[in-house]
């Protein structure tokens, strides 16, 4: 379905490895953020940290994947892939081990919220999308989607083995163990042959030509606008704002799903699987809201995301009051499917508003920017309200800031036209 448009067989082979690659890459960067749901408990009931001060790890590590976000994107445009992707990995490498001698709070926020939250951009979703912009034209978004997908069986295979593995030799062992793991991919990337996965300068996949009449010739063939051009219009800011919200939404719950379902009565295996199921069902689901972006455009996949999305936390908020699995299961079979769903359609738009140009990477980086920000925001947000009101008010925030999300979407209409 995303390589349907090359009409030679032979050219398959690159695209096609450079989504695996990207695809791979995605699960990593995935696992090394959502694993701290996974250590959250282990860590504050060890050093009898509050919720709201062990989340802040996390939403220090999302913010700086947010700063990262924009360096990402400048060392693609630069630096190219090689240097990018070894340079993430080492850094991911280097936050888990001294995540692993840490017994401060302040070094966890350094160890994992600076080191691995810059790290995580470099291997993450903007160094992708700046990679595969340069592959493909037509069906970006499905691409984008492909290489998201393997986020969710990311989750599924090394949420609960990540749990395990805490239960058997303590989170310190399994710090070292992911230290391991990213060494090593370090060492993969270096030898991968750039200069031919790099991509071409005319992507393979070109766009369709547009009508003769009734086009809209922004979305077809957008003019090439640099950063500062970029800054300055509203559309840049309504799709910060968009990745800002879903981030807020998002964050605010997920770190602590786990957490919650133990708190709840489940055994803590069982909810980090539920929790792995969630993230498993993101694989079908980036795939269809993919397709269905470019196939039946980007206002029904979104709007059906965040409706779904709402649903889903609104179910997990009945496992509050009723502690059910086929509760959870409702909450797995809803909210899953919408795991980073929204990613590749607001990746796959930003080429088509501001074109393909020398900045495209920075501008993803800015964007996503905004992704960091929100997460960032989220979760510290979550801590905090857990603290003082419990999970029903990090629900309750959780689907308000999926509704303004969806809201500034649809009342833009340069981004929902493009």
């Amino acid at each position: 379905m995303v390589l349907a448009g090359i009409s030679d067989p032979s050219k398959w082979a690159l695209p096609a490895a450079v989504i695996a690659i990207c695809a791979f890459l995605t699960a990593v960067m995935r696992i090394s953020y959502d694993s701290f749901a996974i250590f959250l408990l282990p860590l504050s009931r060890e050093f009898g940290w509050a919720r709201a001060e062990t989340a802040g790890i996390y939403g220090a590590m999302m913010l700086c994947f947010g700063i990262g976000c924009p360096i990402a994107g400048r060392l693609m445009d630069h630096w190219g892939p090689r240097w990018t992707y070894v340079l993430g990995a080492v850094g991911l490498a280097l936050g888990f081990w001294a995540a692993r001698s840490s017994s401060a709070l302040w070094q966890f926020y350094l160890a994992i919220g600076v080191c691995v939250g810059l790290s995580g951009a470099l291997v993450g979703t903007v160094s992708h999308a700046a990679l595969l912009a340069r592959w493909f034209g037509a069906n970006l978004t499905i691409a984008i989607a492909a290489a998201a997908a393997a986020s969710g069986i990311g989750v599924l295979v090394f949420a609960p083995l990540l749990q395990w593995l805490i239960d058997a030799d303590g989170w310190r062992w399994t710090y070292a163990m992911l230290a391991a793991v990213a060494l090593g991919l370090a060492v993969i990337l270096f030898a991968l042959p750039w200069h031919r996965l790099g991509g071409p300068k005319t992507p393979v996949l070109a766009r369709r030509a547009p009508p003769a009449s009734g086009s809209d010739p922004v979305a077809l063939s957008p003019p090439v606008t640099g950063a500062r051009d970029a800054y300055r219009q509203t559309r840049f800011w309504a799709l910060f704002g968009l990745q800002f919200l879903t981030a807020v939404s998002v964050f605010s719950l997920n770190p602590q799903i786990v957490a919650l379902l133990v708190d709840h009565g489940f055994d803590p295996l069982a909810s980090a699987s539920a929790f792995g199921a969630a993230g498993f069902m993101g694989t079908a689901g980036l795939m269809v809201f993919g397709w269905l972006a470019d196939r039946r455009g980007r206002t029904l996949a979104l709007s059906l995301s965040f409706a779904m999305t709402i649903a889903g936390f609104a179910a997990l908020g009945l496992v509050t009051v009723v502690s059910s699995w086929w509760l959870v299961g409702l909450f797995v079979l809803i909210y899953g499917p919408t795991f980073g769903a929204r990613g590749p359609i607001v990746n796959g738009l930003i080429p088509r508003v501001f074109g393909r140009g020398p900045s495209l990477g920075l501008i993803l980086g800015s964007v996503h920017m905004g992704l960091g920000l929100g997460a960032a925001t989220g979760a510290t947000l979550g801590g905090y309200l857990h603290d003082i009101s419990g999970y029903r008010a990090v629900i309750l925030v959780a689907i308000a800031a999926s509704a303004a999300a969806l809201t500034l979407y649809l009342s833009v209409g340069s981004v929902r036209k493009a």
